[in-house]
């Protein structure tokens, strides 16, 4: 869905865990991108064992994302 609304320039919130950013986030999104190596330690997206329970998105803080939402709709 996130590739979705920035292609059709819809404001849009984006939530990044353990994966190459630069590669993978919307070139051209408007809104906000959270990444959640800014708020704590991730391992190498190429050496992610699929099979853990580790919830590395539980890494951003809610009001991180409640303030981007906000400022996005604002």
């Amino acid at each position: 869905p996130m590739h979705m609304a920035a292609a059709l320039q819809t404001p849009c919130v984006a939530l990044f865990g353990p994966s190459k950013l630069t590669f993978w986030r919307p070139w051209q999104a408007i809104g906000t991108v959270i990444w959640a190596g800014d708020f704590g330690e991730l391992p190498d997206p190429d050496a992610i064992d699929t099979g853990t329970d580790e919830r590395y998105l539980d890494l951003i803080p809610t009001d991180a994302v409640i303030a981007a939402a906000r400022s996005t709709l604002a």
